[in-house]
């Protein structure tokens, strides 16, 4: 937009003019700037969303890593204890650790110590608002690891308390049988090898439990 810098009316052409926009031009302008640094904010703040995001799944995976290298370096199950808490190291985030004995011979169907391994799983959370619980987990698996004090075995199976084997065994008693009367029933009836029994440190020999069985 041009005016004439002598008499001030408005003119489209002439030697001399100023020249300048009008206030609908300077709106529009504004607002299609406008737009655009929008746009390249929310770029922005979505690029350091991700990095944020990034280095918490780093972090809250270096948590988990430190309890699986725990349990690798004692080879020791965990007591209570150790189960779950706040990380020393980096207190935003808690864990919790699962022990569990899983089947590794898939064409078997009852579950013994001689054919599972145990599965610890770590799951890592961060005390924080907004994000998916848990943040991630590590999973790692054992073929062996001492066993806490009083049991035979580490993450034992449960027994069922309403088992057939162990009602019959109630009846023949008399009573609640002791640890190796259990053991010796699991020989008889194949939920445990005789070699692994011997192992755990029942007082009957190999021998006189295969006796038994035939």
């Amino acid at each position: 937009m041009c005016f004439n810098l002598l008499n001030n009316d408005y003119d489209q052409s002439g030697p001399a003019r100023l020249c300048g926009f009008t206030l609908l031009e300077v709106i529009v302008s504004t607002l299609i700037l406008g737009i655009l640094f929008s746009g390249m904010l929310l770029a922005f703040h979505r690029t350091q969303e991700g990095s944020y995001q990034y280095a918490l799944y780093e972090r809250a995976a270096a948590v988990g890593q430190r309890r699986i290298e725990l349990i690798m370096a004692t080879i020791q199950e965990p007591n209570g204890l150790f189960l779950q808490g706040q990380d020393e190291i980096d207190p935003v985030f808690f864990w919790n650790l699962n022990l569990e004995r899983i089947l590794i011979d898939e064409s078997s169907l009852v579950k013994k110590i001689d054919n599972t391994i145990i599965k610890a799983t770590v799951s890592v959370e961060a005390g924080l608002p907004g994000y998916p619980q848990p943040l991630i987990e590590l999973v790692r698996y054992f073929d062996y690891l001492d066993p806490l004090p009083g049991n035979e075995v580490a993450v034992p199976l449960p027994l069922e308390p309403n088992a057939r084997w162990l009602e019959r065994l109630r009846e023949e008693l008399g009573r609640e049988p002791t640890l190796d009367e259990i053991m010796i029933e699991l020989v008889k009836i194949g939920e445990l090898s005789p070699e692994m029994a011997q192992e755990l440190g029942i007082s009957v020999d190999v021998g006189v439990i295969k006796e038994i069985i035939k």
